[in-house]
């Protein structure tokens, strides 16, 4: 028996895996491909550096690998086994006694696997990944506009106290320096101008400060006619100042529990930390139950013409998700959170209980 389940298996998995590769991989570039158009966007408002943006669109690819590998599954699930009923291979299976629950059973190695990646993901790599890409997002916005300059336009930074324009600017290709032409930078802090035929504006990736290389200029200081001193200019060949300093990122002590692997926060026991350890259950589990609503809604007679079972899986799943993200999203007490978490699993597993009701009775 147990070498037939084998054989039955590597029948039913090898064609599984064909699918689920191919969704995943399908999957991946179109959510891949959305990422990068919205960094992009994200990039001209937010002032990310484009060396930033390959990591961050990494980052938000592994927040979202739960719902990709759960969605492939679900609909590898029923591509394949609906193709074997239609080709009746599994209503032979299914007059042989091989039920619904028997095929979860014979497929469980494959669905266990995918199970691991997801609980591994769901609760190490993705609150790893959230951090850094909340990270990223902390240190651009911690930056004034003016490190990205424009061409013939007065830019105003450090409320008002300095002043830059340069009639051209040339962006360098695959980073963030620009070389610039006709140099006007006015302080008025220190009442001090400063003009220059060429300059360099250079990010530091090390350090990820920006610094503003000058040639051939003046310095005009004490423009505010302070009659105890003299203007005075003085003339430079090359100059360099610092526009802006990367300050060290203190976030992992403030960090949400959102981006806290699953170990530390058990260690660190709150009401917060303890919702959050709950809520990312619902990702595997989920993935279990819609796999079963899979197997019971592929099968269909092969004389029917119309065939929704992937429709029907494909609108279970993103209902199902997005009932997770609101009731796991409620802000309740502990006990009440818990009741709330485990609405949208038991509506599926009773969903399943009629579906497969409807199927043996009125099929």
């Amino acid at each position: 028996m147990k070498l037939n389940n084998l054989k039955i298996y590597r029948y039913l998995s090898r064609n599984l895996l064909v699918y689920f590769l191919s969704i995943t991989l399908i999957l991946t570039l179109i959510i891949f491909g959305n990422q990068f158009f919205l960094v992009l966007n994200q990039s001209f408002s937010e002032g990310l550096f484009s060396s930033e943006l390959v990591p961050l669109m990494f980052y938000k690819l592994i927040r979202d690998m739960p719902f990709i590998l759960s969605l492939s599954f679900s609909l590898s699930m029923v591509l394949s086994l609906n193709k074997f009923y239609r080709n009746s291979e599994l209503i032979i299976f299914f007059n042989a006694g091989i039920n619904d629950f028997k095929i979860f059973k014979i497929l469980s190695p494959l669905i266990i696997f995918v199970l691991f990646l997801v609980l591994v993901l769901t609760n190490i790599i993705v609150p790893n990944a959230k951090n850094e890409i909340n990270s990223i997002r902390e240190n651009a916005s911690s930056r004034p506009e003016y490190i990205f300059f424009k061409e013939k336009f007065f830019q105003e930074f450090e409320n008002g106290d300095m002043t830059i324009y340069s009639s051209k600017i040339d962006s360098k290709t695959e980073s963030d320096d620009q070389l610039l032409s006709n140099i006007f930078l006015y302080m008025a802090n220190d009442s001090k101008l400063i003009i220059a035929d060429s300059g360099e504006k250079v990010h530091d990736k090390e350090t990820g400060n920006v610094y503003l290389h000058l040639s051939n200029g003046n310095i005009y200081e004490n423009l505010n006619f302070n009659f105890e001193k003299n203007i005075s200019i003085t003339f430079f060949k090359k100059i360099t100042l610092r526009l802006h300093e990367e300050k060290s990122n203190t976030r992992n002590a403030i960090n949400s529990p959102t981006e806290i692997n699953s170990f530390d926060l058990i260690k660190n026991y709150s009401h917060s930390n303890i919702k959050e350890f709950l809520s990312r259950f619902s990702a595997p589990l989920s993935l279990i139950i819609v796999t079963f609503f899979a197997i019971i809604i592929s099968k269909t007679n092969p004389r029917e013409k119309r065939n929704f079972a992937v429709g029907y899986v494909l609108i279970a799943y993103v209902s199902y998700y997005n009932m997770i993200l609101y009731f796991t999203g409620i802000d309740k007490p502990i006990l009440e959170y818990s009741l709330m978490a485990l609405l949208p699993h038991v509506f599926f597993i009773t969903l399943i209980f009629f579906t497969n009701f409807y199927k043996k009775n009125f099929s």
